[in-house]
């Protein structure tokens, strides 16, 4: 029988940066410290300790070395009776820019607890971002910091809730506090995460039967109860509800220029029921006034409830002229369930 539980969380150097926001732990930070709330445990620095290492072999081989943070609730590391432990930012100074946190995480084990994300102002604490439950490996998110010109000041919280059983990850914290985080990549690549205007994609007028809507993340109305981006924005979403077998709904591109180099394409997908129907993701070519629609790939079928990462490559014999990326949904036999896309992303500068 297991007598104790563990939270990990560790700290590995990717590369060097200078920038005064990005934080590795391998010297002392000056942007991140220990909470000093009552009820929260103390993450305690270690520097490639073996016998921790041999207490937790399951850890990534690439998190093995370096500096890391590290709490416990059994032995001398943490305290029995704190459930949670708190990081916390330096005094941050509004910016009519935008600001921008991003991280790396990992949660391993269903019940390992909550991670989020939370701003502390004078006026009270928003909720930025939250993580519940395994995230199966290393995840990447980035943050956009609210705007708020009635707010000079303020910290950034990340807390993590001890659970039953798991452990937790972080890693380099990039804090910019005048750089909004942009939805714009390099030679009209793009990321839509459908938490502000999209103007990158749009529902295709002609052609299908109906559209895909922008949802935000509920335990009801249909769709994932939570969203890729925070958990707890928005996604966008196919109900097939109501509909026939075969009938198609499209969400295409506002054009995107050619690459001699091929571009990559990522996203995430959800589809809840075996049956529900197909998602089709296609290049879109045009030679004159005829556009011409290649699969690129596809999927059916129930995935298990959760959010499934896919990556796709764009060959340089498809891009070399400017092109369209389009998403559709097929409904299938089973009208009852939903299919859902969040955090589209096109790097367009080369293959996968």
């Amino acid at each position: 029988m297991r007598t104790g539980i563990t939270l990990i969380i560790i700290f590995k150097t990717l590369f060097l940066k200078s920038d005064a926001g990005f934080t590795d732990f391998e010297t002392p930070s000056k942007d991140w410290f220990n909470a000093l709330f009552r009820n929260a445990a103390s993450w305690k620095l270690h520097r490639d300790d073996k016998t921790i290492w041999k207490t937790f072999p399951t850890l990534p081989l690439d998190h093995r070395r370096g500096s890391f943070l590290f709490f416990s609730t059994s032995g001398s590391a943490g305290a029995v009776n704190k459930k949670s432990a708190i990081l916390e930012s330096k005094i941050l100074r509004t910016s009519n820019r935008g600001s921008c946190v991003s991280f790396w995480y990992r949660i391993s084990g269903r019940h390992a607890g909550v991670l989020e994300l939370k701003k502390v102002k004078r006026s009270g604490t928003d909720l930025l971002w939250k993580r519940e439950g395994e995230q199966e490996g290393w995840k990447y998110v980035k943050v956009a910091i609210p705007i708020n010109p009635n707010t000079k000041y303020y910290q950034l919280l990340i807390e993590a809730y001890l659970g039953s059983d798991g452990s937790m990850a972080l890693d380099d914290i990039d804090l910019d506090e005048n750089l909004s985080c942009t939805n714009s990549l390099e030679n009209g690549g793009f990321v839509v995460d459908f938490e502000n205007k999209v103007t990158s994609m749009k529902n295709k007028v002609y052609g299908d039967h109906f559209d895909w809507v922008i949802k935000k993340a509920t335990s009801s109305g249909g769709g994932p109860p939570n969203d890729v981006t925070s958990g707890m924005g928005h996604y966008l979403l196919l109900k097939t509800y109501g509909k026939r077998t075969g009938q198609k709904a499209s969400y295409v591109s506002n054009g995107i220029s050619r690459s001699d180099n091929g571009a990559c394409l990522s996203f995430y997908y959800f589809i809840n029921e075996q049956r529900v129907g197909k998602l089709t993701v296609s290049i879109l070519s045009k030679s004159g006034w005829v556009s011409t629609a290649k699969v690129l790939w596809s999927n059916t079928g129930n995935q298990s409830g959760n959010w499934k990462f896919a990556k796709v490559s764009l060959p340089k014999s498809l891009t070399s002229q400017s092109y369209d990326i389009m998403f559709t949904g097929t409904v299938g036999t089973d009208n009852s369930g939903s299919v859902a896309i969040d955090d589209i992303t096109l790097k367009n500068t080369g293959v996968c």
